[in-house]
């Protein structure tokens, strides 16, 4: 193992730098009152995490069906936004991962099959005039609930989504739903 480097259960490495950015982003979620501001925790992410888009929402059970509301996105337009919101989100693959009310951490491409994702109407309509094409996120969830969501987005010429960000995204999740 390289210096300054440390290994998780999965073989990902982390640097020291990652970690020290990692306990940061704990901090601030465990001292944000009332509630972590999801929009801070997308912007630090991003110093450990390359994508393009981002997108945040919250999550609430009325009866049976569940609503997603408080859409977010500093890199999103708001056309666009609402074109998701009010078409798009019928389309959305990793919409069931999102309303799932149990803490989950994914990556598009291990849910969804390449070539069919690459030809539906979600990618070729939304995703793709937005130059994005792939996709990881978390379900912040606990006691049986879903109380958010964070998505994150790349290119094709980015590359999808790593097992290192994927640990980072866990790990930054398991605080987000303990608190």
């Amino acid at each position: 193992m390289h210096a300054g480097k440390t290994a998780s259960a999965s073989g990902t490495e982390l640097t020291a730098s990652d970690w020290k950015t990692i306990n940061e982003i704990v901090a601030s979620i465990y001292s944000a009152r009332p509630a972590p501001d999801l929009k801070d925790v997308v912007e630090r992410l991003h110093t450990l995490i390359g994508f393009s888009k981002s997108l945040t929402c919250l999550i609430g059970k009325h009866g049976d069906s569940v609503e997603f509301f408080e859409y977010r996105s500093p890199d999103i337009s708001d056309e666009q936004m609402d074109a998701y919101r009010n078409r798009y989100i019928y389309h959305d693959f990793i919409l069931w991962c999102c309303a799932t009310p149990v803490e989950l951490t994914f990556r598009q491409s291990d849910i969804i099959n390449e070539p069919f994702f690459s030809s539906s109407v979600f990618m070729r309509e939304w995703l793709e005039p937005m130059g994005v094409h792939f996709a990881a996120g978390i379900n912040i969830a606990g006691h049986g609930r879903s109380f958010a969501n964070i998505c994150l987005y790349r290119s094709f010429e980015d590359g999808d989504f790593t097992e290192r960000d994927l640990l980072i995204l866990r790990t930054i999740n398991t605080h987000l739903c303990i608190c």
